[in-house]
């Protein structure tokens, strides 16, 4: 898996905890999202609060970095943004198109 993350980081040219922010916050997004649907949330409002409190997470995690010692950073913060906002996106356009079905 690290010689995975180390060819992606490479090919994008960036760095390995990069590609782990945006894999971790997309992937936060799609799980939050699938629990609130399944406790009867709209699937508008799900996709919200899935984009919403996985932000918030990756915001906590940067300010616990900054006072636990770890590698606090506005790039980690817009990594994380890169893998939530498309996924949120692909949620939305995906819940459109089986509306239109």
């Amino acid at each position: 898996m690290k010689k995975l993350i180390k060819k992606i980081a490479h090919r994008f040219g960036t760095q390995p905890d990069k590609v782990k922010h945006v894999a971790v916050s997309a992937l936060l997004v799609l799980m939050i999202y699938i629990g609130l649907v399944f406790q009867d949330v709209d699937a508008a409002m799900a996709n919200l609060l899935a984009l919403g409190i996985t932000l918030l997470i990756g915001f906590a995690k940067e300010v616990a970095d900054r006072f636990t010692g770890g590698d606090s950073s506005v790039a980690d913060m817009a990594a994380n943004v890169v893998g939530a906002l498309p996924m949120a996106l692909i949620i939305w356009l995906f819940t459109a198109v089986l509306r239109q079905m």
